[in-house]
């Protein structure tokens, strides 16, 4: 059985963080998908949520592609 979907995606960071990138990230393809919502708040603390979400995303997409078999059968 073949677990597929099809997407579309956009991310429009708001004007002042575009220099940034934003704080949210995301990964999709036609098995995986990853959304990470970065929280605009600890700016405040001086803190870059938008490193820490790209970062999580980018790491939970490197651990699927090591491990996409095993993955796909037990994704917890």
């Amino acid at each position: 059985m073949s677990h597929e979907f099809s997407f579309d995606s956009m991310n429009i960071p708001k004007p002042d963080k575009i220099a940034n990138g934003g704080e949210d990230a995301f990964f999709a393809s036609k098995s995986l998908l990853i959304v990470a919502d970065g929280v605009g708040g600890w700016a405040e603390q001086g803190v870059d949520s938008g490193l820490y979400s790209r970062s999580l995303v980018r790491n939970l997409k490197d651990l699927y592609e090591q491990n996409t078999r095993l993955l796909k059968q037990n994704p917890k």
